[in-house]
């Protein structure tokens, strides 16, 4: 009993150590050098240039998170109404899973005049394309759907027979919502709220593609653009990820300080991660489709570019451009899915020793592993860049570089697919497997591997699939040698080769949800990955 304590007790020091340790080299060095680089150079935080992109990207991350809100929140009450729940939530959970290169590219083949509605936007002399108004709608198209996931999924644990007793006491819908339903799922609005704010003030490849960066161009791009485009302006560059951390990081911050007001807030927000069987509503068949119906159109956009991967087999086209991306983004991928979890596992083993031996740090030493959520990954690179300039150079590319970023945006998502798993180890069961002579090892393969297997191959489908589109993590550190596809596409769109981009993007896409399928279904995730995509 001893010895196993001991390994136990080494296992919890290491995880702990450990993932300190590379939050530190991640996350806390590439910080720190970012702001002594900006504290030397603290006037070019007032550059009136600045200052005008700092407004631009808070309006339009205001404008964007507001619109999401009046789609998303009647449409997640709506989905947890009626029937065929799991169908709609899934459907609108898809959205979010496209990446963003995908997403701009899509909405460049609806929005131009050579794309889908080409001659009705001629016809009545409207230009989206390059435009605020071509941005702000990719964005609610990206993210309404996830507020009606959220909304739907805090929705789905209020008990009906609170509804109903209140019902038979006369309340109005209104009283309702007001004092029954709105109580359940606030916070979880909050929750859903903030991140949509700061996703859409770190929003890379739609202002790209869509905005031109510029003449649409946010702090983000801004911030690109002093480090890739022209004369090198690192202290612009510094000035501009300055404001961005502050936009992004303090509605995250609001949100702890509601949490510490609230006792309910930690209950109730954690529900979004737990693992239970939705409720399906009353409502009938007519209305549960309508549901679906609405829920569809949000993937109507990228779905459209599919027929551009047959149109560009047919033509003959020569693959020599896409065989060392395609190679390039399939590493990329292998190496961030491993990190991640990787990551994510000893974040959650070390969580799980505090909780034993120091159970009042749990909640600080989670926050910082999670921190990375609210970071925008060309913040986070031109820290990185600026720490560890002796040994990368984002002119010449560095894979090292593009892995470490990409593995520290992602760890956090699969940090949060092992949050049901903390706390609910079922001891009993191992204690009893170690009783009857087994190993360690036997007693963890019998008792735990089955539930963690779920949402350790599920974490690693969503990584790699997620890998294949993210953009903002591979522009600061690639070179024309090393070349993946997102970057590909985007030289293409700027080059104007749209249907050949049409023909990437439509790839990207198939790949992105292609490996997440591969993966999933070699662990055979069945239930439990449904339910977490649900619930």
């Amino acid at each position: 009993m001893n010895s196993g304590f001991s390994k136990k007790n080494s296992l919890g020091i290491f995880a702990v150590l450990a993932s300190s340790l590379l939050w530190i080299f991640l996350i806390a060095v590439p910080l720190i050098f970012l702001f002594n680089r900006m504290a030397n150079d603290s006037a070019r935080l007032w550059d009136p240039e600045i200052l005008a992109t700092v407004r631009l990207t808070l309006n339009q991350a205001l404008l964007s998170t507001f619109i999401s809100l009046l789609i998303g929140l009647p449409l997640g009450l709506w989905a947890a109404s009626g029937r065929w729940v799991s169908a709609s939530r899934i459907i609108l959970s898809l959205p979010y899973s496209v990446p963003t290169v995908v997403a701009g590219s899509a909405w460049i083949a609806w929005l131009g005049y050579s794309g889908f509605l080409g001659g009705f936007w001629e016809f009545w002399k409207l230009r989206l394309s390059y435009t605020w108004g071509a941005v702000i709608l990719a964005h609610v198209f990206y993210n309404a759907p996830w507020i009606a996931v959220v909304v739907a999924n805090s929705r789905m644990f209020l008990p009906p027979s609170l509804l109903d007793a209140a019902e038979t006491l006369g309340a109005t819908r209104t009283q309702k919502f007001k004092f029954i339903v709105w109580p359940r799922i606030r916070w979880a609005l909050a929750g859903a709220l903030a991140q949509v704010f700061s996703l859409c003030v770190m929003s890379f490849a739609l202002i790209l593609l869509l905005g031109g960066g510029p003449p649409v161009q946010t702090l983000e791009t801004a911030l690109f653009a002093r480090i890739r485009y022209g004369t090198l302006d690192v202290s612009g560059a510094a000035a501009c990820a300055f404001w961005e951390l502050l936009l992004t990081l303090l509605p995250w911050f609001l949100i702890l300080w509601a949490q510490r007001r609230d006792p309910g807030f930690t209950r109730i927000f954690s529900r979004q991660f737990a693992i239970s069987r939705p409720q399906p509503g009353k409502a009938g068949v007519g209305y549960g489709v309508a549901i679906l119906g609405v829920s569809a159109l949000f993937m109507l956009p990228y779905l459209a570019t599919l027929p551009a991967v047959t149109g560009f087999f047919q033509a003959g086209k020569d693959f020599s451009e896409l065989r060392s991306p395609l190679f390039v983004s399939v590493q990329l991928a292998f190496w961030s899915g491993i990190g991640a979890v990787a990551v994510a596992l000893l974040s959650v083993i070390g969580a799980e020793w505090l909780k034993k031996w120091r159970p009042g740090t749990v909640p600080v030493f989670l926050g910082l592993m999670g921190a990375p959520s609210g970071i925008s990954i060309l913040v986070l690179g031109l820290g990185v860049w600026l720490a560890y300039s002796k040994w990368l150079d984002p002119f010449s590319g560095s894979f090292v570089a593009m892995v470490l970023l990409q593995i520290a945006i992602f760890y956090p998502m699969a940090l949060r697919m092992f949050f049901p798993l903390l706390g609910s180890t079922p001891q009993d069961l191992v204690d009893a497997a170690t009783t009857l002579g087994a190993s360690p090892w036997q007693a963890f393969w019998a008792v735990q591997w089955p539930r963690w297997k779920g949402p350790l191959l599920g974490a690693l489908a969503i990584v790699i699939g997620a890998s294949f589109g993210e953009v903002a993590a591979v522009s600061l550190f690639y070179s024309e040698q090393l070349l993946p596809l997102p970057v590909l596409l985007s030289q293409w769109t700027s080059q104007y080769r749209f249907e050949d981009a049409q023909a990437l993007t439509a790839l990207l896409l198939l790949l992105s949800v292609g490996m997440t399928g591969l993966v999933a279904a070699s662990g055979n995730l069945g239930a439990f990955f449904r339910k977490w995509m649900l619930d």
